[in-house]
């Protein structure tokens, strides 16, 4: 085991194992126990703990907070509705005997190209939300949030390696992004490639190990797809 690995010369990992896999309202439930490695020392980054110390310390802020996720929540309902117009639109024609194969093929293509203008609309309308509360509540200048991205900071600064288990991806996205992970666990790197361009990557400062939630949350893009908690209505 990798992590097994680190921690057993006595390495001190960052652990973020307090994310819950569901939310309703602002209560998490998780659906682990305790993270236990063999050996060495582990620091847990408590963001789910410290997102609800954000929401209690400005109230503006929390409100904000809500509003975005009541209207991401509104937006996904009915983007699910229309897709799901969609999909038994495929199924039926592909069901279909056709006549003419070539004219079922156009008609299939019409709806798929449907699904995906719906599909891009709905990820531009999502990055536009986050947008739009960034720039309003500007989280960046606020004293909560600029004490929790420094104590976060420095926990990931003192330790050897960083863990990120599961949990919920869409809630550790929004706490990772509050509290600026990103410039703590990697740098900006520029690779010149064969033909002279350029191609910008990241390397870590420390190794990272993640895994369910925790690896989806560290790539570029997070596709879901039936997004059916069992405990609550999905948020991502």
């Amino acid at each position: 085991d990798p992590l097994d690995t680190i921690v057993a010369s006595g390495a001190t990992v960052a652990v973020e194992f307090s994310t819950p896999a569901t939310v309703r309202g602002n209560t998490g439930f998780n659906s682990f126990g305790n993270f236990e490695v063999n050996a060495g020392n582990t620091v847990n980054l408590h963001l789910w703990t410290r997102m609800q110390q954000l929401w209690e310390a400005d109230h503006d802020l929390a409100h904000g907070d809500r509003e975005r996720r009541r209207r991401l929540a509104e937006m996904q309902e009915l983007y699910v509705i229309g897709l799901q117009q969609a999909v038994e639109a495929v199924h039926r024609i592909t069901a279909r005997r056709p006549v003419l194969p070539e004219i079922q093929q156009m008609a299939l293509d019409d709806v798929l190209d449907i699904l995906r203008d719906m599909d891009e609309r709905h990820r531009e309308r999502v990055h536009e939300v986050h947008l739009d509360f960034y720039a309003r509540y500007e989280p960046q200048h606020r004293p909560a949030v600029l004490e929790g991205r420094a104590r976060v900071g420095q926990l990931i600064a003192d330790c050897d390696a960083v863990a990120i288990p599961g949990g919920h991806v869409g809630v550790l996205l929004g706490a990772m992004h509050i509290f600026n992970l990103a410039p703590a666990l990697a740098y900006p790197h520029e690779v010149e490639q064969e033909d002279g361009s350029v191609l910008s990557t990241a390397r870590v400062y420390r190794p990272v190990l993640a895994w369910g939630a925790g690896a989806m949350a560290l790539t570029e893009r997070v596709f879901l797809f039936h997004d059916f908690s069992v405990v609550a209505p999905g948020i991502s």
